[in-house]
């Protein structure tokens, strides 16, 4: 669905396969912005899938490192963009091995196990698609 190109004249899409992979090709910096805390990197396979996997895909249509960065706009007045890694290092020390959350996640049992291995599959996710981890 992703190289479909879509317009009044074309509602359904038409197949640009081949424009998406030379735009894609060309493009040096991938972002993902997000305005809000409630959720981190880690907590969902869609940030590895989304911003993670459009990494990869330009490093390997183009043959060339590409830039990644997370715009933080949670407080409007304060914006922050981060490089990819750092914020990947940034919610792995605030959370991930951060030991008030470890112990606190302990207390619910099965699901707290669950939510733990959904985290590292994540993070590795997230390190496959993009490098973040060092």
């Amino acid at each position: 669905w992703g190289g479909y190109a879509y317009s009044k004249k074309d509602p359904e899409g038409v197949d640009a396969r081949t424009e998406f992979t030379h735009r894609l090709s060309s493009v040096e910096v991938a972002i993902h912005n997000q305005d809000d805390r409630e959720h981190d990197i880690f907590d969902s396979d869609d940030y590895f899938q989304f911003h993670g996997g459009m990494i990869a895909t330009i490093k390997a249509l183009s043959g060339k490192d590409v830039k990644g960065y997370f715009g933080d706009s949670s407080n409007p007045s304060a914006p922050k963009v981060r490089d990819i890694k750092e914020e990947s290092l940034r919610v792995y020390r605030t959370r991930v091995v951060n030991p008030k959350w470890l112990e606190s996640i302990k207390q619910h049992g099965y699901k707290g196990a669950s939510e733990m291995a959904a985290t590292v599959d994540y993070l590795f996710g997230f390190d496959a698609t993009a490098g973040v981890m060092k």
